[in-house]
């Protein structure tokens, strides 16, 4: 498993995804990362459209987009992004989505602490199995 492990990266970064996992990839490790200030609305803080992904105790704040992003990407007829775990991570004030999931399957998504912008009526909210 690659892992971007312990360099405790800290991303400013007023455009697309803070961190990015590319189609192909497998079993990347993304941990204790912080992404702030994220601003299109179709991206994440951190998005993964390679496969087996572990996506853990990060800290995003502020994005347009989803605070993270699963798939979305078809490269030569292959769908990418599946069986990825997302939990343990910290989003506040995401405001497309706390995890935008674009391809089946997924492993755990779990155990994320989310506060949803002021902006965002809980009853608005919808959370799908």
């Amino acid at each position: 498993m690659f892992a971007l492990w312990p360099l405790l990266l800290y991303y400013l970064h007023q455009g697309n995804e803070g961190i990015e996992v590319k189609e192909g990839s497998v079993d990347t490790l993304i941990e204790y990362n912080e992404v702030h200030m994220q601003y299109d609305e179709e991206s994440g803080g951190i998005g993964s459209r390679g496969d087996r992904s572990i996506i853990r105790y990060n800290h995003i704040q502020d994005t347009d987009g989803a605070g993270v992003r699963l798939g979305g990407h078809i490269v030569d007829g292959i769908e990418y992004g599946a069986n990825n775990q997302v939990y343990g991570n910290t989003m506040v004030d995401c405001r497309a989505s706390a995890v935008k999931v674009m391809v089946d399957p997924q492993g755990q998504i779990c155990e994320n602490d989310v506060t949803l912008p002021d902006d965002v009526d809980e009853d608005d909210v919808s959370v799908e199995p």
